[in-house]
C-alpha cells in the first residue's frame, strides 16, 4: 500500500488493486457473516486506530473481532495472509467527531 496526495490535497492510498482483491474472495468456505481483508489492511486499519483511538469505542459496542493471521495459497499459488473480522452486535453505532476529519499531514509517518 502506498500513500500519496490527491489532486485535492488530501492523502489517499493505492495498493495492488482489485486483482489482489480478487485472492482474498476466491476463499471458501468463510463462516457466515466474516469478511476476510489482507495482512496490509489490517496493519493501515491498527495505524488508523491509533491514531484515532476514539474509534475504539464503536468496536467495543458491536464487540468486534478478529482472528489470528489466516494464510492460504491462492489459484497461482501465491502465499497471501490476511484476517478474519466479524462483529457479534449489529446495530447503528455513532461515530466520534472526527469522522471525514483528514489527519495532520505528518500523522503517517
Amino acid at each position: 500500500m502506498h500513500q500519496f496526495e490527491d489532486i485535492l490535497g488530501h492523502e489517499n492510498f493505492v495498493g495492488d488493486g482489485l486483482n489482489e482483491c480478487a485472492r482474498y474472495i476466491e476463499i471458501k468456505n468463510l463462516i457466515i457473516s466474516t469478511v476476510i481483508i489482507s495482512d496490509s489492511a489490517f496493519t493501515a486499519f491498527q495505524q488508523f486506530l491509533r491514531q484515532y483511538p476514539d474509534f475504539e469505542r464503536p468496536l467495543e459496542q458491536c464487540e468486534f473481532h478478529h482472528s489470528s493471521i489466516h494464510t492460504f495459497q491462492d489459484k497461482h499459488n501465491i502465499t497471501r495472509n490476511g484476517y478474519l473480522i466479524w462483529m457479534r452486535k449489529r446495530g447503528k453505532y455513532l461515530l466520534p467527531n472526527q469522522i471525514g476529519q483528514h489527519p495532520p499531514k505528518n500523522a503517517h509517518r
